[in-house]
C-alpha cells in the first residue's frame, strides 16, 4: 500500500487543492474515523502518516501521531505492523528520551524474524535505529547501521531501484554525518544519478538529496558547488509549492555556505531569518542549529559579546535534549574560547580551547566520533592561540586540523577548510617569525581558496597578501585572525 497515494486520492476532496499540512490532517481525520476493529492497515497508515509529519517538519503531529500508531498496534498480534511502529517512534521519541528510543528500537528488531518476508520491516527500523544513534551523537555506530540497512535490502527478494535510492542515500548521509566528506559527496552523487533514472529531479526527496549534498559539499569546503546544490534544493522545493519551500534547515545551511564564502552579512541576515522561521513553525532543533551558527558568524563580524550571548542562551536547550558528550558540546567550547579572546578574557578562553580538545579526543577515542571531526575545534583552537599570542601553540593546532582535514580528501581537492587552516598556519608561522614558512602556507591556502571560492574572495586576497610579503616585513597578528 502506497501512502501517498492515500493522501492523493482519499483525503483530498475532488476538486479542492490543498496545501500539504492540511491534507496530512485531513488524511488523519479518514484514518481516525475507521470502523471496526483495530487492524495492521490502520497502524501501518498513522505509520505512514507520522513519517510524513516529520518530513515536513512538523515534528511535534509527528510525535503525536505515533505515539497513537505505537498504542494501537499492541493489541496486534501482526509483528510487522507492531515492528515499524516501534521503530518509527524511537526515531521521533530520540529528541526528548533517548533511552526509550534505543528500547524502542531493540523491541522492534526483536520482533522481526530473520526470514525473507521480513527483510523489508528489518531495512526499516535499522534505518530508524541510525537516526537514533545519530541523535546521541554515536556517528560511526549509525553509519554501521545504515551499511547494515542497505546490505539487507539488496539481500533480500524485494529489492527495487525506489528502495535503494532511499536507503543507498541514508548511508551517504551517515557517511557525511561520521566526517566521511568524500565518501558521503561520491554517494550523493550515485543517489542523484538514481533519481534522474526515475524521473523524480524536482521530487520532495530530490530537495532534500539535494540539501544534504550541498551540506557534505560545504563540509569538505568545497563551497561553490555546494552553493549550486543548495540552490537547487530551494529552487526544487519552490517548484512543488511547499509550504516549506525555504526550510529553516536549510536555510541556515545556506547561511553556512554563504559564511564560508565571506559573505557574513547576508549569512547572519539568512540564519536570523532561519531563527524566526523554525520559531514560527515550533521547530525548535531547527531553531537552536540556526542559533549555534549564528553565534560564529557574529564572531566573523567582531560581535564578540552578542556570540556569546547567544551560545548562552541556546546551551541550556541543547543540554536538555543531547546527551552530555555529544560533539556539539566541544565544538561550542571552542566557540566561546573565540568569543571570549576577542572580549579580552584570556585565560577563559584558553581553558575553554583546552577543555574542547580534551572532550573531542576522548571522544575519538571511545569511537563515537571520526578523528576528522576534530578539524574544526582543532582550527578554532589555533585561532585561540593566535589570538592570545600563544604562537608555538598556533602552530601546532593549525597543522592538526590541515592533517586531519587532509585525511578525509580526496588526493587534489580544493577546500576552504584546508585553506583556513593553511592561512591560519601561515599567521601563526608569522607570529614565530618563520617568514619563509609562513609565505609557504599562505600559497597553499591560495591555491584552496583560489579554486574553493574563487580568487578574488577576502580569504583568498588575505592569503596572497602573505604569500607575496617581502621577506622583511612581518606583521602581527590582529584580531582579524579570529575570522572565519
Amino acid at each position: 500500500m502506497e501512502f501517498n497515494s492515500f493522501v492523493l486520492s482519499d483525503a483530498a476532496p475532488m476538486g479542492h487543492p490543498l496545501i500539504v499540512d492540511e491534507l496530512l490532517r485531513r488524511a488523519e481525520h479518514l484514518v481516525d474515523r475507521r470502523r471496526g476493529a483495530i487492524d495492521a492497515n490502520q497502524v501501518e497508515l498513522l505509520v505512514g502518516l507520522g513519517r510524513q509529519f516529520d518530513t515536513e517538519e512538523l515534528h511535534e503531529d509527528s510525535r503525536r501521531i505515533l505515539e497513537k500508531a505505537y498504542k494501537m498496534s499492541r493489541s496486534l498480534v501482526e509483528s510487522s505492523a507492531r515492528a515499524k511502529a516501534a521503530c518509527a517512534l524511537a526515531s521521533r521519541a530520540s529528541e526528548l528520551d533517548l533511552p526509550r528510543a534505543t528500547a524502542l528500537i531493540h523491541e522492534g528488531l526483536a520482533l522481526l524474524p530473520n526470514k525473507p518476508q521480513y527483510a523489508l520491516d528489518r531495512v526499516f527500523c535499522l534505518s530508524r535505529a541510525r537516526e537514533v544513534r545519530d541523535d546521541s551523537g554515536h556517528f560511526l555506530s549509525a553509519l554501521e547501521l545504515a551499511q547494515e540497512a542497505l546490505r539487507e535490502l539488496r539481500a533480500s527478494p524485494f529489492d527495487s531501484d525506489l528502495m535503494e535510492l532511499h536507503v543507498t542515500m541514508d548511508v551517504a548521509e551517515a557517511m557525511r554525518e561520521a566526517g566521511n566528506f568524500q565518501g558521503a559527496i561520491e554517494g550523493f552523487a550515485q543517489v542523484s544519478t538514481l533519481i534522474t533514472k526515475l524521473g523524480r529531479e524536482n521530487t520532495q526527496t530530490a530537495g532534500t538529496l539535494y540539501n544534504n549534498w550541498g551540506v557534505a559539499l560545504e563540509s569538505a569546503g568545497q563551497i561553490v558547488p555546494a552553493e549550486e546544490i543548495l540552490r537547487r534544493a530551494i529552487a526544487v522545493n519552490k517548484a512543488a509549492g511547499s509550504d516549506h519551500a525555504e526550510s529553516p534547515m536549510l536555510l541556515t545551511n545556506y547561511a553556512r555556505t554563504l559564511r564560508s564564502l565571506a559573505k557574513y552579512d547576508e549569512a547572519a541576515a539568512t540564519a536570523e531569518q532561519a531563527v524566526q522561521m523554525a520559531k514560527r513553525h515550533g521547530v525548535d532543533q531547527a531553531a537552536d542549529q540556526a542559533v549555534t551558527l549564528l553565534a560564529d558568524i557574529y564572531i566573523d563580524q567582531h560581535a564578540y559579546a552578542r556570540s556569546l550571548a547567544i551560545q548562552q542562551e541556546v546551551e541550556p536547550r541543547l543540554r536538555r535534549h543531547l546527551p552530555p558528550d555529544h560533539y556539539v558540546f566541544w565544538v561550542m567550547l571552542a566557540t566561546r574560547a573565540l568569543a571570549l579572546v576577542g572580549l579580552g578574557d584570556e585565560e577563559a578562553a584558553i581553558s575553554n580551547a583546552n577543555r574542547a580538545i580534551v572532550l573531542g579526543e576522548n571522544a575519538v577515542n571511545r569511537r563515537q566520533a571520526d578523528a576528522s571531526m576534530l578539524a574544526g575545534v582543532y582550527l578554532k583552537c589555533a585561532k585561540v592561540r593566535l589570538g592570545t599570542r600563544r604562537a608555538a601553540a598556533a602552530v601546532n593546532d593549525a597543522q592538526r586540523s590541515a592533517a586531519l582535514m587532509q585525511s578525509v580528501l580526496a588526493p587534489g581537492t580544493a577546500s576552504s577548510g584546508l585553506g583556513d587552516a593553511y592561512l591560519t598556519l601561515a599567521r601563526a608561522f608569522q607570529m614565530t617569525g618563520d617568514l619563509e614558512a609562513a609565505r609557504r602556507s599562505a600559497q597553499r591556502a591560495v591555491d584552496h581558496f583560489s579554486k574553493s571560492v574563487g580568487p578574488d574572495n577576502t580569504r583568498t586576497r588575505d592569503a596572497r597578501e602573505i604569500a607575496e610579503m617581502p621577506m622583511g616585513d612581518r606583521p602581527f597578528a590582529s584580531q582579524r585572525d579570529l575570522r572565519h
